[in-house]
Order: structure tokens, then sequence, then C-alpha cells
């Protein structure tokens, strides 16, 4: 396209004209990348700035204040927050590893009853906290928690984004950015909190020192101080939705309101027309019926027409829009859209897309660690072990943070290949665990009592304790038979051991040292059916004497082959004895 002056010079030196087209062409095309040159066909990008400039709280606020309007009023950006926030951080616990079961018992306790009374407030518990911070972080950008003593105890008062300096507040200089002041360093050292009436306004402005103040927050560049909602990319484009949602919803009420149009060759009502009887209006005009009574029977004038009014609104292309910007709105906060609002999916792209969400969820309980719970663990165990409530030791803040059940849509499936894997020795039991979202040693505790509580009750009402539960396999050691109730001893068969494996197992656990001589030579009197004899000769291991032979011609001298047992089996297959042959 020509500039003016190459238009004047095209009029008396067209040859010049062109010369200078082409040396502008030049210039535009000279460089490495084809984004990097300017052009009328799309708009021009943005200056280079910073993640924090004098604009940046004027920017923040514009931007919480559409976030929170949303989030108010347009049901994808709530279901979105509420969903985020669960998935995150639903259920948590903080699992001590001092190395002392009773130090960690008695840590675990006290951080339970922390976190049930720790908002200074009194109206939530840690988790709740947790949640609406997440919800905070992903709607305004970024909240923030002050650390107070309350008498003998710490506490959290819980600060939104819009409290951290105020929406007013036009003096962002490089020693204050949005409401955190900075060193020379750019390092914070302090954070003015406002206090928000009633009435909105912003006064009574308190500094509270950076290690007495917790900041969340999900920075988009290295240098930003204050993070911006997660909404940002999409939230034009969200509202932009909800006004065509309302627009279309009025359409379709509008069109739900029309029975009928009639058409005249005059375009006015005929006066002896059924449909223009009824009142006279001020002008004198007789006024056209809007409404019929059901069964009416109605009669047009010659050249007349009547048409039910007809509307195809809402199109599928409307739909298609929907989930187009539906689709804007998870990239933002990054989620597939077919987890978020898209539950039809099935098989390998399902998988993939709870695999996706899972990921970007463990970013955030990476951020949350980081900033807040570590934090906020630490400072709490240490008071604690300061005023003598728990025992102080080394390795008084060693433990980990056990997170919701990861996202799955085929818990099966994934059992077993959990199963799979812990077999093989390729995953631990304390992952998987961990994976549910329990705790490993309390889980495995829980078992325990419920197992003892199952042989308990088997003892009591004098049954086996598989017969009770499952989880209880009944075993040989538990089938031993008891002399003083004057039963038959149990056969093989009946308690599911198969034969000379079951046997192998009983030996090597003789080997091993987990089993007595006297009970391995029990389990095979009783349980296979062996006299005493045959039994003893098993556990010692020692070869039946061999018989004595006439001597024989060396010719004829056999190899001394080493000694093996031979199961002998009743009519009915079972186990009666074994046999030393060679």
């Amino acid at each position: 396209m020509q500039d003016l002056i190459t238009k004047a010079l095209s009029f008396v030196a067209p040859r010049a004209a062109l010369d200078r087209m082409v040396n502008q062409a030049k210039l535009r095309n000279f460089g490495r990348f084809d984004s990097a040159l300017t052009s009328e066909k799309r708009g021009i990008s943005r200056g280079v700035s910073g993640g924090e400039d004098t604009a940046g709280t004027r920017e923040r606020f514009a931007l919480i204040r559409a976030a929170r309007d949303l989030a108010d009023n347009f049901p994808p950006v709530r279901s979105l927050l509420l969903k985020f926030a669960t998935y995150v951080s639903g259920r948590i616990a903080y699992q001590a590893r001092t190395g002392n079961r009773e130090a960690d018992t008695a840590i675990e306790r006290y951080w339970q009853k922390w976190c049930n009374d720790c908002d200074f407030l009194g109206r939530h518990n840690f988790t709740t906290l947790l949640q609406l911070a997440v919800t905070a972080m992903l709607r305004d950008g970024d909240c923030g928690f002050i650390i107070v003593r309350d008498g003998e105890d710490l506490k959290l008062q819980s600060v939104e984004a819009d409290r951290i300096g105020s929406p007013y507040d036009r003096t962002d200089t490089d020693k204050y950015i949005g409401g955190i002041n900075v060193d020379d360093y750019g390092r914070p050292i302090s954070y003015t909190i406002f206090t928000r009436t009633i009435n909105n306004q912003y006064i009574s402005p308190v500094d509270i020192v950076a290690k007495e103040f917790i900041h969340l927050f999900d920075a988009a560049r290295l240098d930003e101080y204050r993070g911006r909602s997660a909404f940002a990319t999409a939230l034009n484009a969200t509202r932009d939705l909800q006004e065509a949602i309302k627009a279309e919803v009025q359409a379709i009420k509008y069109a739900s309101y029309q029975s009928g149009v009639i058409t005249t060759e005059s375009g006015a009502a005929d006066a002896g027309d059924y449909f223009a009887r009824g009142n006279s209006n001020d002008q004198g005009q007789v006024a056209r019926l809007q409404s019929l009574d059901p069964g009416t029977v109605n009669y047009l004038s010659a050249g007349e027409k009547m048409e039910m009014f007809k509307s195809d609104r809402p199109t599928g292309a409307f739909g298609e829009f929907i989930r187009l910007v539906q689709a804007h709105i998870c990239m933002a906060v990054g989620l597939p859209y077919g987890f978020a609002f898209d539950a039809d999916k099935s098989g390998p792209m399902a998988r993939m897309e709870a695999a996706m969400a899972e990921r970007t969820f463990l970013r955030w309980r990476g951020l949350l660690e980081g900033q807040f719970l570590n934090r906020i663990k630490n400072v709490i165990l240490l008071d604690a072990a300061s005023r003598g409530l728990i025992q102080d030791s080394e390795f008084l803040l060693d433990g980990r943070w056990c997170w919701p059940a990861k996202v799955s849509i085929d818990y099966g499936r994934e059992a077993n290949a959990d199963i799979a894997l812990w077999k093989a020795g390729l995953k631990t039991a304390g992952q998987i665990y961990s994976d549910m979202g329990e705790d490993y040693e309390e889980a495995l505790r829980a078992r325990a009592k419920e197992a003892n509580m199952i042989k308990e009750l088997g003892q009591e009402f004098d049954i086996q304790p598989n017969r009770i539960s499952d989880s209880v396999p009944i075993t040989a050691i538990d089938t031993i038979f008891d002399e003083s109730k004057n039963e038959a001893p149990p056969l093989i068969e009946s308690i599911g051991i198969g034969g000379t494996d079951a046997l192998s197992g009983i030996l090597a656990s003789l080997g091993r040292g987990e089993l007595s001589a006297e009970q391995v030579a029990v389990i095979l009197r009783v349980v296979f059916g062996m006299d005493e004899d045959n039994a003893n000769k098993i556990i010692n291991a020692e070869p039946a004497a061999p018989a004595a032979q006439d001597a024989a011609p060396p010719a004829f001298a056999e190899e001394i082959k080493p000694t093996k047992l031979l199961a002998l089996r009743d009519d009915f297959g079972r186990i009666t004895a074994f046999e030393q042959t060679k």
C-alpha cells in the first residue's frame, strides 16, 4: 500500500515511485520472523513492558471486577471454580515422619486440632480456608493470610486481593508495587493491608511485615509481584458468551409469545374482520386482537392470509459457539474441555484428559505446598514445641502432605494395574495409598485392627474368620486341630491348600525360621494326615537308610541317585503319605 509521499512522487516520477515501493518492501521483509513484521492486515502488538508497571493496579482490579461478576452470575465459571478447588484441595491431611511413632501421633493430633480452630474470625476450618484460597487465586489472581497471635495460639486472618493495596491507589513506584513494599533489591519487606467497609470503602491501611504475611499467587512472569486472574485471557470471550446467551433467551421468549401473523393487501386490519373486532382506542381506531381463546373459529377476508409464527432459535451454530468459548475458559485455567464440561468421552481419550487434569492439579498442589502449607506447618509446629505442647526433635518438621485421590475414570482398571506393579516391586504400597488420598501407616493399622476383630469374632461364635470376611484368609496355622473340641482333622481340600505346593511353602517357612519344627510337625500330621515318622523325616531332611543288598558285579553297579519324595494319594486324590525314592 502506498504512502502519501509515494503517491505524490508517482505523478511526477513514476519510476522513482516504483523504486521507492520496492525498497520499502525489502525493508519490511528484512528479518528472521514473519511475526515480527508489521502489517495492516492485523492489529499492532502491545509494547514490551515488565511484569509490573504504573498501570498494573488499574488493570488488576479491572480483571478482578470482571472475574467476580462472572463467578457470581455465569454458571460455567462458577462450576469451574468449584471443581478446581474440590479436586486440588478437597481433603488434605498431614503425615508426620520424625521416626518416632509416638511423636508422629502427637504431632498429627496437634495439627488436626489446630486445623479445626485455625481461623482468627472463627468461621472456617483449615480445609475450607485452603479451598477458598484456591478459588481466590484463580478468580482474583492472589490472596493472603496474616499470621496473628490470639492469646497463646497462632491463627490465620484471611485477606482478599482487593485489600492488598487499594484499588484507588495510583502511587505505584519502584519501592511500592500494588500494596507490596520492597527493598533496594526488590525483596518484599511488608504488605499494606486495607480495611474494606460495608460500603466498599478502603480505609485504615496497616503495614504487615513479610514474615507475618503469607502471599499466595500464581505468577505468569518472573518479575511479577502480584498475580492476575487466571481467566484474564478468556474474560472478554466469556462476557460475550454471557451476553449472547441473554440475548438468545430474549429472542426465544419473544418468539414463544407470538402465535401467528395476519397479512393483508393494504397492511391494515379490515374493520369487519374478526381479528379487528374489539374496543376502539382514543383515536377511534379499532384495536386488533392479540390473544385468542382455545377452540376459536376465525374468518378471514379476501386477500388476507394467516401464518403461524415460526422460529428456529437457537440454532446448532450457537451451540458450537458456546462450546468454543467454554473451551477457551478451560484453556485459560489449564484444564481439558472434556474434563470440565463434556463427560461423554470414554476410553483412551477420556483417560488422557483425566491425566492432563491431574497434572494441572499436581502443579497447583506444589504451589500451595511451597507458598503456604509448609510455611504455616513449620511455624505452628515450632511454636507448639517451644511451648512444650509437642516433643521437640531434630526431625520435628519432617513429614508429607496427603492430598485427595487422583482423578480416575476407571478405578477397577487402575487398581488392577497398581496391584500388578506392587507385586512386580515397581510400586510401593505407600504410593498406592497416597494415590487414593490415604495415610499408608494409618490404613495398615486400621486393617490390622479389623483383622484382629474378625478373628476375635470368629473365636467368639466358633466359626472360621473367612466366613465373616475374605479379607482375613484362612491359613494352615488357623486350622490346627484343637483336641479339646474333639473335631476331626480337616482335609487339604477343605482349607484350600494345593498339595505339594503348600508343602513346599511350609518347608520354605521352616527354612527361613518363620515356623518352628514343632509347628511344622503338627501341620503335617493334622493337615496332611501324615504319621509322626514321615513328618519327622521331612522336617529333619534325613534320607532313609538304604536297604542291605548283595554285592553285585562292578559291571552292574548303579550310580547313587539323590533321594526324592513321592506323594502317595488315596482313591480320592488326597495325600496320605510321602515315600522316599531314588
